[in-house]
């Protein structure tokens, strides 16, 4: 009923999709592949000159829109005040890790801790 009134159904492009699944990994953000194509459909249109807001409660989407400085708006939470980056930290030595194995003591137990992008 919808498509009779004008309604469009559109997907967003793979190279953008693609786009923000590489900032989530980057990010440590875990986000459903839906997540990720409606960041990367309201990054579509902020490229074309167009107004686009994410309606979304998903503070780790709502991460991801502010760092790519697109809009959004939480339902019923209050929304994010800070943005952050999830690092890996061993849970052993405590030192920040880039793979699955802590590079100074050997340990396969890691965390992921938020680090600050910036101040608000």
């Amino acid at each position: 009923i919808f498509l009779k009134q004008g309604l469009d159904v559109v997907d967003p492009m793979p190279e953008k999709v693609e786009e923000v699944r590489a900032l989530a990994r980057e990010n440590n953000e875990n986000v459903s592949e839906a997540d990720i194509s409606v960041v990367a459909l309201a990054k579509q249109f902020q490229d074309k000159g167009k107004r686009a807001v994410v309606v979304s409660d998903d503070y780790a989407v709502q991460n991801l829109c502010r760092i790519l400085g697109l809009e959004y708006e939480a339902i019923e939470k209050r929304g994010i005040r800070k943005t952050f980056r999830w690092i890996k930290k061993c849970s052993v030595c405590g030192r920040k890790i880039k793979g699955d194995v802590c590079e100074h003591c050997g340990s396969r137990e890691f965390k992921f801790v938020p680090m600050r992008l910036e101040e608000d």
